[in-house]
Parts: structure tokens; sequence; C-alpha cells
């Protein structure tokens, strides 16, 4: 899998040391590096996604939870809003 893989590996050890493994977001000690625009199965492959440094940030685990939470939340309002508005397939 990619976050095995050794590209994604190097990578992320550059970018913490690049960071001086300080979370992005709250300063605290940085324990992972989170893909701006997630990883799916159409980009899995792009490495502008999977290893350009501008798509990476570094954070505390909790931290990334609660970023993830936060889109999880807006997307599924979004889908609700646009679900009601297409007729039925």
């Amino acid at each position: 899998s990619f976050y095995h893989s050794k590209s994604w590996k190097e990578t992320q050890a550059a970018y913490m040391a690049s960071q001086c493994y300080v979370c992005e977001k709250c300063g605290s000690m940085a324990r992972i590096v989170h893909h701006i625009i997630f990883i799916n199965p159409q980009n899995i492959n792009d490495v502008n996604i999977t290893l350009n440094w501008d798509n990476l940030k570094a954070f505390v685990w909790l931290a990334t939870r609660r970023n993830i939470q936060a889109v999880v939340y807006a997307l599924m309002a979004y889908s609700l809003t646009r679900t009601a508005t297409y007729p039925p397939v």
C-alpha cells in the first residue's frame, strides 16, 4: 500500500524534519503528516498529490482527527442539500 512505500516513508520523514516536528495547527509536537487533498483511488498514483510538500501538513493526531471530522460533516451537509434537489434515478 502507498503508506508503506519507501517513497512515502522518505517524504514523510523529510517533511516532518523540515517542520521540526511541530504541529502546523496547534504548535504541539507533530506525530503524523496529513494530506490536504485526501488520497483516493483516482489520485493515488499522482505524485503531485501524494508526495508534493505543498499538499502536506504536520499535525498531532487529534488535530488531524478534528480536521477530518469537520470536512466529513461539511460534505455530509452539502450532500444532503444537493440530493434533495435531484430527482430519484
